[in-house]
């Protein structure tokens, strides 16, 4: 009598976590050296590679974690950001501006000349509000967060990866080197440096806005 056998199924998953460990293996790196190299907490590489995401910061970290992690191993992360696309949520409950129905001219005509004034002001009032709140929205600075490097970071190694997230309509250059990011906003660069104190200018600007500028600086011994 023959018994049943149970055969693994072999995920998305599994297979780059078995990717990612088998090219540093190769590598012949440590963990350890990894996180050293990319100033990324052994605890988020160990994750990726046990395929224990849970432990893994939620939202565009994680696949940046992932992206410089690959990159780090000569891997197509291409390859691997699959697994942390998240379906969008539609708001079926959005107010829609155009639902309501247009009031008819000549039901504004019963109405006594006060009211009709105190709706013209209204409207004008509202119009203006709005042109102003656009205007701010068009000239103000695009969103820009940086995750990497650290302020007054003190490294041994002559260059520095530079991770950050600005608005996906915005230009980013590093250093005066535009930088490209995707459809997250979400940009990545390596930094070459030289001894001493270095200083990094990243910078986000949209077509009409005003820059937002983040300056690091980094002692390279």
């Amino acid at each position: 009598m023959k018994l049943f056998q149970t055969t693994n199924i072999s995920t998305k998953e599994d297979e780059i976590v078995r990717e990612l460990k088998r090219a540093r293996e190769d590598r012949k790196v440590t963990l350890k050296k990894v996180a050293e190299d990319l100033k990324i907490n052994i605890n988020y590489l160990q994750a990726l590679e046990e395929g224990d995401f849970e432990k893994l910061p939620k939202g565009v970290y994680r696949k940046n974690f992932l992206r410089e992690y690959s990159l780090y191993l000569n891997l197509d992360y291409k390859d691997f950001s699959e697994i942390f696309n998240e379906p969008e949520q539609v708001d079926k409950k959005k107010y829609n501006p155009f639902s309501k129905k247009v009031v008819k001219d000549y039901k504004l005509i019963i109405f006594p000349k006060i009211v009709k004034n105190i709706l013209i002001i209204s409207v004008v009032a509202f119009c203006l509000l709005y042109l102003s709140l656009s205007l701010k929205g068009i000239v103000a600075p695009p969103f820009l967060e940086i995750s990497n490097p650290e302020d007054n970071l003190v490294i041994e190694n002559n260059f520095v990866n530079v991770l950050g997230v600005s608005e996906e309509e915005a230009e980013v250059s590093i250093n005066g080197e535009i930088v490209m990011i995707d459809q997250e906003g979400a940009f990545f660069k390596k930094v070459d440096l030289s001894k001493g104190v270095n200083q990094i200018i990243i910078k986000s600007k949209k077509k009409y806005s005003r820059e937002n500028i983040i300056i690091k600086q980094i002692l390279a011994n």
